[in-house]
């Protein structure tokens, strides 16, 4: 399909500047959500597990005819059809529309995979733009806060920025985890077609069953050789380093980290930044939700 960005057309910039440029949409996006998501998690409310399983059970659903390779009756995605709302692939589609990223399908994974990752590190900068608008209000409000007697607000510094975005970072984590992770892995599902019936024996050519432009070789970047697949499971390879092996690894530290105090029920700011990872579960299985996400 064609990009439906009105100056994708006309750019000539570099196709990966394309692919930031269509970051804007899903951070907005994921601003959004981050910040609703802390607000309702300082009110103490107790919704945050049932999304999680919602968004675990569609993820996984969603998931079974490409991870099988089986076409699934009519039925079947008419009944679960609603679900792919949750699995939030369509977050990335939207934000990061293939026809705009150009180049080719190494650029295209490059961006799905580092998008989210890029939107994680903007949300302390947006957490810092804002807390410097508030102390600008605050100054220019000081006289009358110290005439009606009222205290005033004052920064707890950067990790105070920090840990007020650990939230935020952890939800867009969860959600882009076996996003990302399914889009790596299936660049090496290659598509066998024969190309020539007449030879003895047949021969055949395969190709990347998401992409059938691409040839499926066995050359390799570290080896010196080069091909377009090459650098497509290159890029696949380090970013699967960084999702499905890093994402969970880090979760997994932080947890253990922070075991004396899930032990002793000894409450910090960094064990209520982290409660997404650990909240519905009791205290000795604090660790269970880097385990789920590893089956899942």
């Amino acid at each position: 399909p064609p990009c439906r960005f009105p100056t994708a057309e006309s750019s000539r910039l570099h196709p990966l500047l394309l692919g930031v440029a269509a970051l804007l949409h899903p951070l907005l996006l994921g601003v959004a959500a981050a910040v609703a998501y802390v607000e309702r998690l300082r009110k103490g409310q107790a919704w945050v597990p049932t999304i999680k399983l919602v968004i675990a059970y569609s993820q996984v659903i969603s998931s079974i005819p490409s991870v099988y390779d089986v076409v699934m009756p009519d039925l079947f995605n008419d009944w679960i059809g609603w679900l792919n709302f949750f699995s939030f692939r369509w977050a990335f589609e939207v934000g990061v529309p293939s026809a705009c990223v150009g180049g080719g399908l190494a650029e295209r994974i490059a961006v799905y995979g580092l998008a989210p990752l890029v939107l994680m590190l903007a949300l302390p900068l947006l957490a810092a733009l804002y807390e410097g608008a508030m102390a600008a209000h605050a100054r220019l409000t000081a006289s009358a806060r110290e005439r009606s007697g009222r205290p005033r607000r004052t920064s707890d510094g950067l990790r105070g920025l920090l840990l007020r975005t650990v939230p935020g970072m952890l939800l867009i984590a969860f959600i882009s985890l076996i996003a990302v992770s399914h889009r790596m892995f299936s660049v090496f599902d290659c598509m066998s077609f024969e190309a020539d019936s007449l030879s003895s024996p047949p021969r055949s050519s395969d190709f990347v069953a998401t992409d059938l432009s691409v040839a499926c070789d066995d050359k390799e970047v570290w080896r010196g050789e080069s091909s377009e697949y090459a650098r497509v499971k290159l890029i696949a390879v380090l970013l699967i380093v960084v999702w499905p092996v890093g994402m969970p690894l880090a979760f997994v530290i932080v947890l253990f980290s922070l075991r004396h105090s899930f032990r002793t029920s000894r409450g910090t700011r960094l064990t209520r930044a982290t409660s997404f990872l650990h909240r519905e579960f009791e205290p000795p299985f604090f660790y269970w939700e880097p385990i789920v996400l590893g089956q899942r």
